[in-house]
């Protein structure tokens, strides 16, 4: 999704807590202290000793404390609400099942709890990010099936490494491991996460990568090239400052857009959606610059990624928006409906996270693919010099 990003880390969150009987995915803050109310009276409080668990028992042994430990990572999970509390958390869970995992590997006896207790620490590891217990695993495990999916955890842990430790000749290493691994499926699904940790460090080598997933992968196998598809998006959105930008589909009244009417002006592309929280954090930003400027030529242009139309409608209006918003959902449908076919722009641009903010010059070339809060706000002083 911080930004609305469905990676890895907050796949595997969502993920394991759903697979977590004593996790409650409340909606709001009133049923979460419920739910931790019922999970107090039920005595399923957490014991922080039962994650200490000791190596060379018997298989039996760990067969019976598994269930154990993940009824108390459930507890945990529940309560766990503050950065503070969700690391302490991880660090139970990830602990507890590497354990699990190293203590049974050798054991028939265990198959089931093993393949539970790998399962689930890969999942952590993702959230993590922990290189160290990644690598201790790849050190110590002999399997093929289980390395491959260890590799998949490994190398993009090895790339936040080496970015972390700001080791240029480390992070390209990691990165031709990368290259080198991409006839494993877990490692080259690893390409969007890889991509987004160095847009964070060096958007040049980010985008440098993203060209060469696309070479490399485009006459691949099946899964190789979904991932090409992906990252022409993402090449498309990265060159898109100082080239003109497709705009097409509906807004949400069912009007087709002129894009072309719009040149002469700068636009902002607002790429959200109402279950969006950061999209709607912009909001007041983005009405105040709307004010400011929108008389000397400045527009707003909302994309929805809602499905939702009812719900999207009742927002707009609530909110009395002074700008007009496309729909991705009635564009698309389009097609199905025996009109004319529009492309998704999300897709076509492989917009990763939402809030995307594109602002667009009056020659109708873009200007900015982040322009957000203050950057928008320089931005549009630039455009605007005349306007205090």
């Amino acid at each position: 999704m911080k930004s609305y990003r469905l990676g890895l880390a907050a796949l595997s969150l969502a993920f394991v807590a759903a697979l977590l009987p004593s996790v409650v995915f409340a909606q709001d803050v009133e049923s979460r202290e419920s739910a931790a109310q019922e999970n107090a009276a039920s005595e399923t409080a957490t014991d922080d000793s039962i994650f200490d668990v000791p190596d060379g028992k018997e298989p039996s042994f760990y067969v019976d404390l598994y269930p154990k430990i993940m009824k108390a990572a459930g507890a945990e999970g529940e309560k766990a609400h503050s950065p503070e509390e969700i690391e302490r958390y991880w660090k139970h869970l990830e602990k507890a099942l590497r354990s699990v995992f190293l203590n049974t590997l050798e054991s028939e006896e265990a198959i089931k709890t093993r393949e539970e207790a790998f399962f689930m620490l890969t999942q952590v590891l993702h959230a993590t990010g922990n290189y160290e217990v990644a690598k201790e695993l790849h050190d110590k495990v002999t399997n093929k099936n289980y390395l491959g999916l260890i590799d998949g955890v490994l190398v993009p842990a090895a790339v936040a490494k080496a970015i972390r430790e700001d080791d240029r000749d480390a992070l390209n290493k990691e990165i031709e491991n990368f290259f080198a691994l991409r006839e494993n499926a877990d490692v080259a699904y690893d390409a969007d996460d890889i991509n987004a940790l160095l847009k964070g460090y060096d958007a040049e080598l980010a985008l440098e990568f993203a060209k060469r997933v696309v070479e490399e992968f485009k006459d691949g196998n099946e899964f190789q090239k979904e991932i090409a598809d992906l990252f022409i998006g993402v090449v498309r959105f990265n060159n898109l400052v100082g080239n003109e930008m497709k705009i097409e589909g509906f807004f949400l009244d069912g009007k087709e857009i002129d894009w072309n009417s719009y040149r002469g002006k700068v636009v902002l592309i607002d790429f959200w959606a109402t279950w969006c929280g950061p999209c709607l954090a912009e909001v007041p930003n983005v009405l105040e610059q709307y004010k400011k400027y929108h008389d000397a030529g400045f527009e707003v242009i909302g994309y929805s990624l809602d499905d939702d139309l009812d719900v999207l409608k009742k927002f707009e209006e609530e909110h009395k928006l002074p700008w007009k918003t496309m729909s991705r959902a009635l564009s698309v449908k389009s097609k199905e409906e025996g009109g004319k076919e529009y492309v998704n722009l999300v897709e076509y641009y492989s917009i990763q996270s939402i809030p995307t903010m594109v602002l667009v010059g009056k020659d109708g070339k873009v200007l900015d693919i982040r322009a957000r809060g203050k950057r928008l706000n320089k931005d549009l002083e630039e455009q605007f010099p005349d306007v205090k």
